[in-house]
């Protein structure tokens, strides 16, 4: 067996995120026309979240490379991260009834229904944050503090959104803000292993991507206003604060 130095071992994560957006952008140069050849409408379905699963599943051969496993946790912290999930959600969308947003029930399904809609939003969620999370999160976390790998990794996200740029460098310039911060939401919240985290961030992402339909459909700029941006810091503000109060919750029940 070939032992490898620490200098050898300090890059491999370099490498693999590396190796990672190479096959990403790989994917997403065929996802797109593909999606156009096959008249696949995109309010339904927009095939370019499978990138990042593809590009994750593209380092699986090199998966000696990744950190070590994140540790299996309680199913109580588990489930707190899941009810937070599902909390900070509620709230930002009862935040955005209060201040005069109507919601609107109608979806843009393009003639599928309902259940096939969410199944789908669900699952692009998911494979976006396996790779964003389960990879280029658990990579970054090497070289910094959670917070920080999430705060960039969530800023290059929304910049990676090139439809936005046709709106501008405001709209998005905002945009990437509110990548950002629900980046960190996200890893505040989540807890566990792979799979503990993948369940409490898809959640995010999956309420996240609905409030913008349900709340202005069919309106690409609503996504880049500073209403949403807003939204998204009070998400964050919530989930540090909710974090906070279950730890001490937690803390004195273990005492």
């Amino acid at each position: 067996m070939i032992r490898r130095s620490k200098s050898q071992k300090s890059k491999q994560p370099t490498l693999l995120l590396a190796i990672w957006f190479v096959a990403m952008a790989i994917a997403v140069a065929v996802t797109v026309p593909l999606q156009i050849a096959i008249g696949l409408p995109f309010e339904l379905y927009a095939l370019v979240t499978l990138a990042p699963f593809i590009a994750y599943l593209a380092t699986i051969p090199l998966r000696h490379w990744r950190p070590s496993r994140w540790q299996t946790v309680s199913a109580a912290r588990w489930a707190m991260s899941i009810i937070s999930a599902c909390l900070t959600i509620g709230v930002v969308g009862l935040l955005f009834v209060a201040i005069g947003y109507k919601p609107h029930w109608q979806l843009p399904t393009a003639g599928a229904s309902i259940g096939v809609f969410l199944l789908l939003q669900i699952f692009g969620a998911f494979t976006e944050e396996v790779g964003w999370r389960g990879l280029v999160q658990h990579c970054g976390e090497v070289y910094g503090h959670r917070l920080v790998v999430a705060g960039l990794s969530g800023f290059i996200f929304g910049l990676l959104h090139f439809s936005f740029w046709s709106l501008g460098f405001i709209p998005s310039f905002t945009f990437s803000l509110t990548a950002m911060f629900l980046a960190l939401t996200i890893v505040t919240t989540y807890n566990g292993s792979f799979w503990q985290r993948m369940v409490p961030a898809t959640i995010l992402h999956t309420g996240a991507n609905l409030m913008l339909v349900v709340f202005a459909p069919n309106d690409l700029a609503f996504a880049t206003s500073p209403i949403v941006l807003a939204a998204t810091i009070v998400m964050f503000i919530f989930a540090l604060c909710y974090r906070q109060v279950w730890k001490k919750v937690y803390e004195n029940g273990a005492s």
